[in-house]
């Protein structure tokens, strides 16, 4: 009898200690945070790693050494790389890296990432429910380049952002979602 005890003590321990590292009060902070973010459309996102479209080119550039250490042709790290992409109102900032190849357009000397300050053309949001995540759809035109960008904003705050550009292999950013803080004047 006391055996039979025993084990259903342990089973029961041992099932208590088998939890998300996460509590139930941390979670629901983190949703809040990130409703209230995207409802009043301030927020930033800041990438760790970069996702392009592997092709010959960005294979021979692997080859050749030239990416961050810890890179691989389908995921370069971005730790030591100021990017962002930031949203405020109406308005999207964007400073990110690109790694793939220029189907046409830039002109000389033009080795620059995907930069870009102004208005958006358009902005769609969706909660996916059964996934619990967001979905912004963001349509960019500035003077030579068109981009339609993706966001999935998950509740524990990681993020993913698709880029597909009329001129450039599509590029994909993992990263984390902050609170826009205000600006001293």
């Amino acid at each position: 009898m006391k055996l039979k005890r025993l084990l259903i003590v342990s089973f029961l321990m041992l099932i208590c200690s088998c939890g998300s590292s996460k509590s139930v009060v941390e979670v629901t902070a983190d949703r809040e945070l990130l409703k209230t973010m995207i409802t009043k459309k301030e927020f930033i996102i800041r990438s760790n790693s970069a996702k392009p479209t592997v092709t010959g080119t960005l294979i021979r550039i692997v080859n050749s050494g030239l990416l961050p250490v810890g890179s691989s042709a389908s995921n370069i790290t971005l730790t030591s790389n100021q990017n962002y992409l930031k949203i405020k109102n109406d308005s999207v900032f964007i400073e990110l890296p690109f790694f793939g190849e220029r189907q046409m357009g830039g002109g000389y000397n033009n080795n620059e990432g995907f930069n870009y300050a102004g208005y958006y053309d358009s902005y769609k949001m969706v909660y996916i429910a059964k996934k619990k995540f967001y979905s912004i759809d963001l349509k960019v035109n500035n003077i030579t380049e068109a981009l339609d960008i993706t966001i999935r904003l998950y509740e524990n705050l990681n993020t993913t952002i698709t880029v597909n550009s009329n001129q450039r292999t599509s590029m994909g950013y993992d990263g984390v979602v902050s609170k826009l803080f205000k600006e001293k004047e």
